[in-house]
């Protein structure tokens, strides 16, 4: 290690300590984990850092949030008829103790810098958005100190959790943790870092929910009585017909091409034997020989980090649902699964072979109980199955056939499924006894950090550096010589389309599309003209519906375009309240959902009807008024009005699988408007936009021109 100083390591503890110890069981999924490698991240940084001491503070106080991993990690007493945590192989943690291990802190210097570790910008893209990254000097970063249970013998005195701060001589910095997996798997970590990240940066509250310990919870959705001495038979069976591995770790020590390295560790996951007539002892499951032959452990192991983007994704999921063999509901990443371990059988020689081949997946039980767990539910709540094909079939160019596969693997699991899984696997006789994934040519393993944000941790001095995560990003630097001062008529740089329902004064509906509208909290700002029939409503009675409109939604919205509810555009010709419409060609319609052919429906707390058409629905009440542009002669004229959403509606097609509250950002499509043009989520115009044949320039006297006249 290239290093002008010797790392310093130290223990953290939570602040205040605790003074009464916690002894809590692990949950069943946790302990089948114990002997997976530990569960790690590195973020490199090309700001500054942030003071040693922030960082050491923001992280014991978000550490007070997460007492159990500054305690002991270790096996649970076995005991004769005890429960189900009682058993062997059974992790705990204890704390609060005065011998707590504490969290081990490191913080170190390297001579190095950061574009000697990472590509430059320019080098990504030059490298086709792929970086070959098996040099990448992980030990720099990560410390050498042995976790808690990490032969699943040794435990007293080693932290579950280690975190390192190494400087470089650039002025980056890389902060790198690593925990005993039983702790925490991906999803857990950033839960912590998240926070940490907020409370060192001074933002008030991480993106994501405060943490949820609780082990027992998980262990509640097992099916029948797991605390007995027997396991149900119907569970187990219906555990067993699932599509998971059940390699022996133990069988394996008996394989010639079994790797001698691995066998103290196989050897530690075994219980003693036991005395008189204990009935600790399960009976041992049924289970498969690995393929250790298919592995050949003299072979270099290379590293890449591929970047794909948004659109491409997009693309390749559109193009794979058009197959005739392909499931209409397939996911981005089963597209992209799919695509990648096509290209990964085609590249092992198995395009013309009918041996079968693997894809190995990791999957969370967060969301596939009844009720879920908590996003931010803290362990290990993870578990693999796979998917079988033959080599050639997996080869295919064609993705629809694998990819609805994964698809329909990944909805085997309900929450009964689940269930008799928990149930089968809290009597296994060790829970490490079993691995449910493999690698070698025959094998692949994926695990996935999605929508974890591991991007945009932000510990003050901005998020991780362009040159080191986002791995061949096609974005340059721009010069500030093409930049250019200009003077628009309109600034809509792109927000949603919002289709405002009031109440007319006779008690009809008026619907309305608009885009100046922007959200925070429970409260939406809405941009309107002061005159505008939608204004007048919601002033009147202070209700409306904000209906937001999806981007398959352009003939509806611009149905609407150029419509208006006031009367007055027709009965005073010559008001000056309605020249720029009257000038636009803007006509006066009283029945908008007939002549736009939306659909009403009503709402349950404001009165104005909601539109069946829009996947989203949000009734709201009036707030606040404000007059914008109050240092002018217009003033007035504008409005920014703040409403208090009080009810919101989605369509079940948008909703996140799993979740009750959650929208699901991959199906929930909005139309923006960007300078009076109909976009959705895509570099290209959905529609026409009837809106847009308004000249910008007619705009020109709502604006006030900024450039000097020198």
């Amino acid at each position: 290690m290239s290093s002008s100083l010797p790392p310093q390591k130290l223990r953290l503890f939570p602040s205040p300590r605790l003074t009464t110890p916690v002894s809590t069981p692990l949950s069943i999924l946790d302990a089948t984990v114990a002997r997976f490698s530990s569960t790690g991240a590195v973020w490199l940084f090309s700001g500054p850092s942030p003071s040693h001491a922030n960082l050491q503070s923001s992280f014991v106080a978000t550490l007070n949030d997460f007492p159990q991993w500054a305690g002991q990690l270790q096996w649970s007493r076995v005991r004769d008829g005890g429960f189900h945590t009682e058993r062997f192989g059974r992790p705990m943690v204890v704390y609060g103790c005065d011998s707590d291990p504490g969290v081990e802190w490191v913080v170190s210097k390297t001579e190095r810098t950061l574009d000697s570790i990472v590509p430059s910008v320019h080098e990504r893209v030059a490298g086709n958005a792929t970086w070959m990254a098996t040099d990448f000097p992980q030990n720099i970063f990560l410390s050498d100190s042995n976790l808690a249970l990490h032969n699943l013998v040794e435990y007293a005195s080693l932290p579950g959790m280690s975190v390192q701060v190494t400087e470089f001589s650039c002025g980056g910095y890389a902060i790198a943790v690593k925990m005993a997996h039983s702790l925490a798997d991906a999803q857990s970590l950033m839960v912590f870092i998240h926070q940490w990240a907020a409370a060192c940066h001074g933002v008030a509250k991480s993106p994501m929910d405060p943490p949820i310990f609780n082990p027992g919870q998980l262990d509640s959705h097992a099916a029948g009585d797991i605390d007995g001495d027997v396991a149900d038979t119907s569970s187990v069976e219906s555990a067993r017909l699932l599509p998971l591995h059940r390699f022996d770790w133990w069988n394996d020590a008996k394989d010639p091409a079994f790797p001698s390295f691995l066998a103290p560790t196989s050897e530690n996951s075994k219980p003693p034997p036991p005395l008189g007539d204990s009935k600790s002892l399960l009976s041992l499951s049924p289970s498969t020989p690995a393929p250790w032959s298919t592995w050949d452990f003299s072979r270099p192991v290379s590293q890449a980090l591929l970047h794909f983007t948004e659109e491409q994704l997009s693309i390749l999921r559109a193009s794979t649902r058009e197959l005739p063999d392909c499931r209409p509901d397939i996911s981005r990443l089963d597209a992209l699964l799919a695509h990648i371990w096509s290209a990964i059988n085609r590249a092992r020689g198995y395009s013309d072979s009918a041996d079968d081949v693997f894809l190995n997946v990791t999957l969370s039980a967060r969301t596939r109980v009844q009720p879920p767990l908590s996003d931010s539910f803290i362990g290990s709540p993870i578990f693999l199955t796979h998917i079988r094909s033959s080599g050639s079939e997996a080869s295919a160019a064609s993705l629809g056939s694998t990819a609805s596969a994964i698809r329909e693997t990944l909805a085997i699991f309900t929450p009964e499924k689940i269930g008799a899984m928990l149930h089968d696997a809290a009597f296994e006789r060790s829970p490490q006894r079993l691995w449910q994934a493999f690698l070698g040519d025959r094998h692949t393993l994926v695990t996935s950090w999605l929508r974890l944000n591991v991007y945009e941790v932000d510990f003050g001095c901005g998020i991780p550096s362009e040159t080191t995560h986002k791995m061949g990003s096609n974005t340059v630097p721009l010069s500030s010589a093409t930049h250019q001062p200009i003077s628009p008529a309109i600034l809509y740089w792109g927000t949603p389309v919002v289709i405002i329902s009031t109440t007319n004064q006779d008690g009809t509906t008026n619907i309305a599309p608009m885009s100046s509208a922007w959200w925070l909290g429970n409260r939406c700002m809405l941009g309107l003209a002061a005159n505008s029939q939608t204004t007048v409503n919601l002033r009147r009675t202070k209700q409306c519906v904000l209906n937001l409109a999806s981007d398959d939604m352009g003939s509806f919205v611009n149905a609407l375009a150029r419509t208006t509810g006031c009367e007055g555009l027709e009965t005073a010709p010559g008001d000056a309240r309605y020249a720029f419409k009257r000038a636009n060609g803007y006509r006066y319609v009283h029945d908008k959902f007939g002549h736009s052919g939306l659909t009403p429906t009503a709402s349950e707390i404001v009165k104005p009807a909601r539109i069946v058409e829009c996947p989203v629905q949000m009734e709201a009440e009036l707030v606040e008024v404000h007059e914008m542009m109050g240092d002018t002669e217009k003033k007035g004229n504008l409005l920014a009005l703040e409403v208090k959403v009080v009810r919101t509606y989605v369509h079940e097609k948008i909703r996140m699988e799993g979740f009750e509250n959650r929208v699901d950002p991959d199906k929930w499509r909005p139309m923006i408007m960007s300078f009076q043009q109909l976009y959705g989520l895509a570099p290209s115009k959905i529609a026409e936009s009837v809106l847009g044949r308004i000249p910008e320039e007619a705009y020109r006297p709502f604006t006030k021109k900024v450039e000097s006249s020198s």
